[in-house]
């Protein structure tokens, strides 16, 4: 049987500071889709679909399983679909960018042999 060493008093600090900054930032990220729903809503739902297709990406990318991998990956397409519509209500302009931009990255995932 091992036993770990106790924390270090820095590593305590350290996780308590990170769980007091988390609350933080979600108020602020709700905060800041709040100021944009005021400009527009489309503005603000555009922000927070592309938060859901960012966290699908890291989820994605970083699980180990085959199942997180697809849930991880159907959330960032969902995400970035949606984003796409949204940015199609906005400005027409935007929306044909956001299909550009998708386009150029499943090239350059395809030329780099599918490797992430």
């Amino acid at each position: 049987m091992t036993t770990q060493p106790p924390p270090s008093k820095w590593a305590i600090a350290r996780e308590l500071v990170g769980l007091l900054l988390l609350p933080v930032g979600a108020f602020a990220v709700l905060f800041t889709l709040a100021e944009l729903s005021v400009v527009h809503l489309v503005l603000a739902l555009m922000a927070a679909v592309a938060g859901v297709a960012v966290t699908g990406g890291l989820i994605a990318g970083t699980s180990t399983t085959q199942l997180q991998r697809r849930v991880g990956a159907t959330v960032a397409i969902g995400g970035y679909v949606s984003l796409t519509v949204c940015a199609f209500l906005f400005w027409h302009p935007l929306g044909n960018l956001a299909c550009a931009s998708a386009l150029i990255a499943a090239g350059a995932w395809l030329t780099s042999e599918g490797r992430a």
